[in-house]
């Protein structure tokens, strides 16, 4: 399933909610970022992305016995020219011993493709802490 969205976002930003009311932004008032591997992943209830003037433009909740999916890939062709970014995001469950995940694919011109399930989710080097 694809979706456009009317206007082109450059740059999305995240925000955590938990169940119990606290929520994790990734930039603090402060001007400091919290890390995708801040976030408490066993008290996640919803994960936001925002696009830069504040809109929130794709939101995941997040139900019992299922993980946050967030990855921000580079797009690059094959002579090394950076063409973009995409941002993954979904939840991954365990379902009667298969793995089982939905995966949004939200592209810098505000495209969003929807899939349940990609081989590419595997943690790349650069993304393990």
């Amino acid at each position: 399933m694809r979706k456009e969205v009317s206007n082109a976002m450059q740059k999305l930003t995240w925000k955590a909610l938990y169940h119990d009311g606290n929520t994790l932004p990734q930039f603090n008032e402060d001007g400091t970022e919290n890390r995708y591997h801040d976030i408490d992943r066993n008290r996640l209830s919803h994960f936001v992305l925002y696009d830069e003037s504040g809109k929130a433009v794709f939101s995941v909740v997040l139900h019992e016995d299922q993980q946050l999916v967030f990855r921000k890939r580079t797009i690059i062709r094959g002579d090394n020219q950076v063409m973009g970014s995409v941002y993954l995001v979904g939840w991954q469950q365990n379902i009667r011993g298969k793995n089982v995940k939905a995966i949004a694919y939200i592209y810098e011109d505000g495209t969003i493709d929807l899939d349940d399930d990609r081989s590419d989710l595997e943690l790349i080097p650069c993304e393990k802490e």
